[in-house]
This record gives C-alpha cells, sequence and structure tokens, in this order.
C-alpha cells in the first residue's frame, strides 16, 4: 500500500500537466518521502489521505484524461488511476495512518527537548487500546499489538512507572490500582533514598498528599499549569 501511494504521488508531481490539474482541485501539495526526514513515510500517508477527494478529482478531469491517453506514460497513469479510484486502496491508507499518528506523536515527544519520561507510560498505553479498538481483523491487531509490546518489554523501566505517577497531568488517575506502576515507584524511592527508611517514609508521605491535592496541588491553576508546563517545574 505505501509503494501504490508513493507511486502516486510521484506520478501526479513529476509531470507538469497532472501536476497542474491536480493542483486546480487541491491547495494542499503532495509530500514526497525523504529518505532523511523523520516519519517520512507516515507525512506521505496523512497528507494524501487528506487529499483523496482531490486526487479522485483529478483522474476524473477531462483534461486529465486527454493528456493521458495522448503521453507516454498512459500505462502507467491507468495504474495511478485505478490505485486514487479504489476504496480498498483509501481503506487501508485510513487505518495505517489512524494507527501510526499515536505511535508518530510518541516519537516526536521523546525526540523532543522537554523532558517527557513520565508521559511515556500513559501514551504507551493508549497506543495499545487504540489498536484494540481499531476495525482491524484480530489477526492484525494481535500482530500489531505484538510489536508495540515487544518494544515496550525492551523499553520500561522503573523510572517510567515513577515518572507517570509523579506527573502533576496524571495526578488524578488511578495508578494506585497498578501493581507493576507502583512497584517501579516505590523501587524509585528505595533507589534514590537507599539505607534511609525515614526518607522512604516522607517520600510515601509526600506523594499521599500530591494526590489528594493538598495545598498548591489542589488549586485549579495548578492543574491548568499541569497539562502546558513539563513535570520538572
Amino acid at each position: 500500500m505505501i509503494a501504490e501511494a508513493r507511486a502516486v504521488v510521484k506520478f501526479i508531481t513529476n509531470h507538469h500537466k497532472s501536476l497542474a490539474i491536480y493542483r486546480e482541485h487541491s491547495h494542499l501539495e503532495l509530500l514526497k518521502p525523504g529518505e532523511t526526514r523523520f516519519a517520512s513515510q507516515f507525512i506521505m500517508l496523512q497528507r494524501i489521505n487528506n487529499c483523496k477527494d482531490a486526487l479522485q478529482e483529478t483522474v476524473v478531469d477531462r483534461e486529465y484524461k486527454k493528456w493521458l491517453s495522448c503521453g507516454k506514460s498512459a500505462v502507467m497513469g491507468k495504474t495511478v488511476t485505478d490505485t486514487v479510484l479504489s476504496e480498498n486502496f483509501w481503506q487501508s491508507v485510513a487505518e495505517i495512518v489512524e494507527l501510526s499518528e499515536p505511535i508518530v506523536s510518541l516519537l516526536r515527544l521523546v525526540d523532543g527537548v522537554v523532558p517527557c519520561v513520565g508521559k511515556i507510560y500513559w501514551k504507551i498505553y493508549e497506543i495499545d487500546v487504540g489498536m484494540m479498538n481499531s476495525s482491524l481483523t484480530e489477526l492484525k491487531k494481535n500482530a500489531l499489538r505484538t510489536i508495540v509490546n515487544n518494544r515496550w518489554k525492551m523499553l520500561h523501566s522503573d523510572l517510567h512507572a515513577a515518572g507517570f505517577v509523579l506527573d502533576p497531568e496524571y495526578r488524578l488517575f488511578q495508578q494506585h490500582e497498578n501493581a507493576e506502576v507502583m512497584d517501579g515507584f516505590h523501587s524509585m524511592i528505595e533507589h534514590v533514598h537507599r539505607n534511609d527508611m525515614s526518607a522512604q517514609v516522607r517520600a510515601i508521605q509526600q506523594h499521599s498528599d500530591y494526590r489528594a491535592g493538598h495545598g498548591l496541588f489542589g488549586r485549579p491553576l495548578a492543574m491548568a499549569a499541569a497539562k502546558e508546563m513539563p513535570a520538572y517545574r
């Protein structure tokens, strides 16, 4: 499907006439995948998905069909036309974009300069839930979830759990009901305050006050800022 999408973009953009006709139907430019650009295949698919109507209008345009019948690219043009008019093709594009969007969003987040370890845990969970609730077949769902969960097992550490527990954006989430999360959080407390039981107890007490929203944590301003500011601030 990606190869078919790439062929459509290449054909339309590589010919002056087809590109001119396409531009009559759309103000959005088609994007070619670049080898060094971040998530370039996804960016190409996302754009082509947004340009579905314009592309379909292009390949049924009278001027386009006239140009195609007189040119040397009739065979390739016929293939591109069949692809653009295929609902199965567009269904596949939409599925890939929908499933890839949260993954690409997470990759962009961790590729940035702002510390975000506390947000990874929840976003991985959202990706998994999104796959479970998708319209894919059970076979495809299981295959995709296996890929994501295997990567998460390789990546996961107690730091992710502790960050999730302490990130103000997720203060009202039910982390205390997740044994794996709380085990990782307590392991980090024991690591930071090694051989100091009183400090470990104080940390647990402070976390209780934090979850309950005592003091500054209970202010509406703090709740609003939690979604806009990095957790460490």
